[in-house]
């Protein structure tokens, strides 16, 4: 009987090397967790409060990358919030990649979130934003803001709270007030998301929205957009009379029923219904305009749902925000024909052309008119 042991095969170092990189990679797929129960990085996160924040965060970086090129233009800004990398023309196509998500109808959206079957295309609506991977400082305004809200209201969902931070870092630009922040406003209403601090219990009134500002001052990086205290509490309350607006608690309609139910006015709607055959063209800007932030509406809209009960009597309203006596000469009297002049012809009125004639004499403005 040999009792003499087996020869030892020693391994040499790089064969040692390779087989406990080996052991490591298969030690990590075990602890990894399964894709799609991790953050906001998974391609296929699982349904709810994982998609939902894919959502937001999209539409983060898509509002970064446009306030990114604004930083740039204006020559404005810290460059550790605001560095000069990428360059322009990847962040100009960053930018696009968030109009084909804000699109997308609301219902497939919300159901895609939810795990159920849904016509949405992640890959192709949502995944060029989520994979760009843009640095974002924690000095930015709205990482500031969404601490501010994870300390103030702890009990929501992330996703909540991002949200609304991310209305609030579009309304310091305030310059897209009637572009890309109603959109927001009817992405984030359509996937069913709370739009303003109300309701997440926080109170709105002009105080505590100055005291907000506030608190947070100091608290962001210089930037290309206004962080004075006074602008904050600005951006507080236009977040919440949008959201108010956008979710119909106060607007038009809801302001006109109001009307018509005063004593005082309904001796006046018998007077409305027996008016003849007129058409009343108003040109005006964003103060005549429903999109128009410091009130529920404005006193063109609201008068117009009040002639609902004639329809003999038309209002059509020529309307751009900032709009000057000559602007709106040459963008909406007779600029194309849609413009206010083609549509008038038809029911012509002595106003409008004593509008047009003064417009006409009064030159350029300084203010809008």
């Amino acid at each position: 009987m040999n009792h003499n042991p087996a020869p030892v095969r020693r391994m040499n170092a790089p064969a040692v090397a390779k087989t406990f990189s080996l052991l490591l990679v298969v030690l990590a797929i075990q602890i990894l967790p399964a894709r799609g129960q991790t953050g906001t990085d998974d391609p296929v996160p699982a349904p709810g409060e994982a998609r939902l924040m894919q959502l937001v965060e999209a539409n983060v970086i898509g509002v970064h990358a446009e306030e990114l090129l604004l930083a740039r233009k204006q020559d404005k800004g810290d460059p550790s919030c605001w560095p000069d990398s990428p360059t322009n023309a990847p962040l100009e196509a960053l930018a696009a990649c968030q109009s084909p998500l804000l699109a997308a109808a609301p219902g497939t959206v919300r159901a895609w979130a939810a795990g159920e079957t849904s016509a949405f295309e992640p890959a192709k609506d949502l995944q060029p934003l989520l994979a760009a991977a843009l640095p974002m400082s924690r000095a930015l305004p709205v990482n500031v803001f969404t601490r501010y809200l994870e300390k103030m209201v702890p009990a929501h969902p992330r996703s909540h709270i991002r949200g609304i931070a991310n209305l609030y870092q579009t309304v310091l630009e305030i310059e897209r007030d009637g572009g890309i922040l109603q959109q927001l406003f009817a992405f984030y209403i359509g996937i069913e998301l709370p739009v303003y601090v109300g309701q997440l219990g926080l109170p709105g009134s002009d105080e505590d929205f100055l005291a907000v500002g506030r608190q947070l001052e100091g608290q962001s990086c210089p930037s290309p957009l206004d962080l004075r205290v006074a602008d904050r509490q600005i951006a507080g309350r236009k977040t919440w009379n949008w959201g108010e607006k956008n979710l119909h608690l106060g607007n038009a309609g809801i302001l006109t029923n109001e009307l018509l139910a005063e004593p005082d006015v309904a001796p006046l709607i018998p007077k409305t219904k027996a008016l003849p055959t007129e058409r009343v063209a108003i040109i005006g800007h964003s103060f005549t305009m429903d999109l128009h932030w410091p009130s529920p509406s404005a006193f063109v809209p609201i008068v117009t749902a009040m002639f609902r009960a004639n329809s003999s009597v038309q209002f059509r309203q020529f309307q751009a925000g900032g709009l000057t006596s000559r602007i709106s000469i040459k963008m909406l009297w007779r600029g194309s024909p849609r413009s206010c002049f083609s549509w008038w012809q038809i029911g012509a009125m002595k106003t409008a052309m004593t509008l047009t004639k003064m417009g006409e004499d009064s030159g350029p403005r300084g203010h809008e008119s």
